[in-house]
């Protein structure tokens, strides 16, 4: 008797406790944006309003504890949280966020820990479910469907069965139109006029709608109808995009529903051209908002401290610590002797430095493709700031005198060292400092506006982008003229001058970057890159049109509207593809570059080497490097605001591929000018063709380098800074980093047929090296011309709406949720 007894107490307090364990309910996130923004789309928002009438006190649920996926700082993953903090709202609760997406055992603790009586409900995303489920026992858990955003999952104490799956049964309110974009802007409506009609009061309030890619929120006011009733706050419920945005008075949800062309506003406020305007009217740049000079002060001083650093790296390395010096490596005062500190000869200096290049160069492809795939370009910029930061400050320790003074052996380390970390922080910083700024600009569609002169002229984005890499490219080289302080330094101090001024200059960047912060656009990591939907693009136009690359309109085969007729599905757009067709024509024009890069300034330290076999008068043998930088601080405001200005004025055409050839035309002439001046060198030396190594020097003047030096300079701005525009305008979105990249990476290249030329570039072959690559760049320029010519024409960016029958824009759970609104 007293067993059966004990018995049944036991099962009673078994049940009774399983009775008080909590139930698990475990809902998806609401409907996101198909064009992959962050946050819920109106109809997930919707969703998330109706879980109140589900979930809420009056349900059955009982829910008393809510846990949602942690979202991310850049807003990314927020979509759980969003679906879930009306009803939390509701029932007085606070959404639990501490476990970021993938720790299932975070949330199995949380769930563990409760000690409440109520029940548990967790929104996540809908892979993550399953493994949730299984983490809390459920060891044969069911997938959640991808096309399904309203089931719920039972799963009661002991968590070991998912024991009920339903419906939330929230479909969209009946009249509301639907917006596949996310909510952006919730402003306060404002009382500001009444007026009378014979329904009754209209009150006039204003309405704050965020437009994409507008920095500045549009007002505009408009009547609603509210009776007796005072006009509570308003919210924009989707996003403004090409069609409308819907407006609801939160005083009357039901009634007060306005739907604002969104289109009709943005093109009030940014009237776009007609085609006779197009064709008539004068176009102009826009005014480019502060944060972008502000980030171009970022760029001035990184450059500034990585071209005074490597500046000096071409003498330190190769020439020895002068005899009679100060033992810091300045020479004595009054000779012509060369500062040094390492001597490891030409060969050693030469390969160092164009390994310094190369991986200066390479290291971005990387940086670009971390930044846009996974940290994101700005956190990716703070990255590339710290590991340069800490470069800088092992160089200055390796160039204390003491040091070189203990001889190769102690100064080479930590100066190598820093070589190469220094190499590693720009390759990350580079490819995301240029996209950065350009991202500032936020409108980038032609548009009207009339001057305070009355004159009527087209705001042209092609035009904005020039001039911001103008500005940028003329920063660059405020910056690098940062070098005449450093190759003074050598000469009359020593190196750890040098190195520290170099250093000084580099630390404004975290105080830039920290002020910038908040003002700063930040493109989000996409977290799954368009790298891996380009090759696939890529593959199948091949397979489409057979291997044959040299189709017209090769591309246009791997369409999502092409294939839909062949009953081919696919999860690209097809401005996607086109984006990649131009994204490859921009990398078939970056692969010109190497060869004009080696007659921008001569291979490796050639240019060094000849300056220190010519009379220089005290000045440093790479002295002439800084009328590199010079030149291009003088005539960048002039070709901005004179030149292109005055072609513009009188129609005379100069685009993108005219400018680069032009650009070529004098590079190639810059080479020239460097083969002449190293003849003359050899004519005149007393150790005659072999004057890199004569005790004496050439009686030519080192400012006979200057043609040389100019000429370079000035087919930088032609040809660097229209590359820098296409790599931004021909590439998509979440790919411009890693595109920034492949261009500079071209500078590796130069660096590679560098490394190749250098076990010739000795005496008695210098003029070679000058002349050669010149004539190979002015045979290159006229079939770069006559390939690319008709790119002059090309549109100079693509935008969505173009493109309004893309694949992903009809998107197959926004047709079933349409479907759902008309039953």
């Amino acid at each position: 008797m007293y067993s059966k007894l004990s018995l049944s107490l036991g099962l009673l307090a078994t049940a009774t406790l399983a009775l008080a364990e909590p139930t698990v309910y475990l809902i998806r996130h609401g409907e996101k944006p198909s064009n992959g923004s962050t946050g819920l789309n109106a109809v997930g928002f919707e969703r998330a309003d109706c879980l109140k009438t589900v979930f809420g006190p009056d349900s059955n649920y009982d829910i008393g504890y809510i846990i949602a996926e942690q979202p991310k700082s850049d807003g990314k993953r927020d979509r759980a949280y969003e679906t879930v903090l009306p009803l939390a709202e509701e029932l007085g609760l606070t959404v639990d966020t501490s476990c970021s997406k993938k720790d299932t055992k975070c949330v199995k603790d949380l769930v563990k820990d409760y000690t409440g009586s109520d029940n548990i409900l967790i929104c996540w995303e809908h892979k993550e479910l399953t493994k949730i489920a299984e983490k809390l026992g459920d060891d044969d858990a069911p997938t959640y469907p991808d096309d399904r955003f309203d089931l719920i999952w039972t799963d009661p104490y002991p968590y070991t069965n998912i024991t009920d799956i339903t419906s939330e049964n929230c479909p969209a309110k009946t009249g509301a139109t639907l917006r596949d974009m996310p909510v952006q802007a919730f402003a306060p409506a404002m009382a500001s006029s009444e007026a009378t009609k014979p329904m009754g009061v209209v009150r006039a309030q204003q309405f704050s709608v965020k437009l994409p890619g507008v920095s500045t929120p549009i007002q505009r006011n408009m009547a609603t109808s509210t009776g007796e009733t005072h006009v509570a706050d308003a919210i924009i419920t989707s996003e403004a995009t090409n069609d409308s945005v819907q407006v609801q008075n939160k005083s009357d949800p039901e009634k007060n529903v306005y739907e604002v062309d969104a289109q009709a506003l943005e093109n009030e406020e940014y009237p776009p051209p007609t085609e006779e305007e197009v064709n008539s009217l004068r176009k102009v740049p826009a005014y480019l908002p502060i944060i972008a000079y502000s980030l171009c002060l970022v760029e001035f001083a990184e450059r500034a401290s990585y071209y005074g650093a490597q500046t000096v790296f071409s003498n330190f390395i190769e020439f020895p610590l002068p005899k009679g010096g100060n033992g810091a490596g300045a020479p004595p005062r009054g000779t012509q002797e060369t500062a040094g500190a390492l001597g490891m000869g030409l060969q050693a200096s030469d390969g160092l430095v164009l390994l310094f290049q190369f991986l200066a160069y390479v290291i971005p492809i990387f940086g670009g493709w971390w930044a846009d795939v996974y940290v994101g370009r700005y956190w990716a910029i703070c990255v590339g700031v710290a590991i340069c930061g800490i470069a800088h400050i092992i160089q200055i320790i390796g160039a204390i005198p003491s040091v070189l003074q203990a001889g190769t052996a102690h100064a080479a380390p930590p100066f190598i060292i820093g070589l190469l970390m220094l190499a590693l922080g720009a390759g990350i910083f580079k490819p995301n400092i240029a996209p950065t700024v350009l991202d500032q600009y936020r409108h980038q569609k032609q548009y009207t506006k009339v001057l305070k002169t009355g004159e009527k002229v087209i705001v042209d984005p092609e035009m904005t982008a020039t001039r911001t890499m103008l500005i940028f490219y003329g920063v660059i080289n405020v910056g690098a003229f940062y070098m005449l302080a450093t190759t003074y330094a050598e000469k009359y101090v020593g190196y750890w001058l040098a190195f520290l001024l170099a250093g000084i200059i580099y630390f404004i960047l975290p105080v830039v970057l920290a002020a910038a912060y908040k003002k700063t656009y930040r493109t989000p990591p996409s977290g799954n890159s368009d790298l891996a939907k380009a090759i696939k693009i890529t593959v199948t136009a091949l397979r489409q049109n057979k291997w044959q690359v040299w189709r017209k309109n090769f591309f246009d085969a791997a369409k999502p509207s092409v294939l839909a007729a062949k009953g081919i599905q696919v999860d690209w757009t097809d401005k996607l593809v086109d984006d990649v067709r131009r994204t490859l024509v921009a990398t078939e024009i970056f692969f010109y570059f190497p060869i004009y890069n080696l007659n921008d300034g001569g291979i490796g330290s050639v240019s060094t080497n000849q300056g220190a076999s010519m009379t220089t008068n005290g000045a440093p043998n790479d002295l002439l490097s800084n009328f590199n930088a010079l030149t291009i601080i003088v005539a960048v405001p002039i070709v901005d605001y004179f030149i292109y200005p005055l072609l513009y004025r009188y129609n005379i055409p100069f685009k993108r591929i005219t400018r680069i050839t032009f650009g070529f035309i004098l590079a190639a002439l810059s080479g020239l000018c460097g083969a002449l001046v190293q003849w003359r060198v050899y004519k005149t030396s007393p150790c005659g063709y072999y004057a890199s190594s004569c005790s004496e020097v050439s009686p030519i003047s080192i400012w006979w380098q200057l043609p040389n030096t100019i000429l370079g300079a000035l087919s930088e701005i032609f040809c660097n800074v229209t590359a820098y525009e296409l790599a931004y305008a021909r590439s998509p979105a979440s790919m411009r980093g890693l595109v920034m990249a492949i261009f500079l990476f071209m500078t590796a290249l130069s660096s590679a047929l560098g490394e190749i030329l250098l076990p010739v570039t000795e005496d008695p072959d210098l003029i070679w090296i000058w002349g050669a690559p010149a004539v190979a760049l002015a045979l290159q320029t006229i079939f770069f011309w006559y390939r690319f010519r008709y790119l002059n024409n090309d549109e100079f960016m693509t935008d969505e709406a173009n493109y309004a029958n893309s694949a992903e824009e009809t998107p197959i759970q926004t047709t079933e949720v349409e479907k759902t609104v008309e039953n």
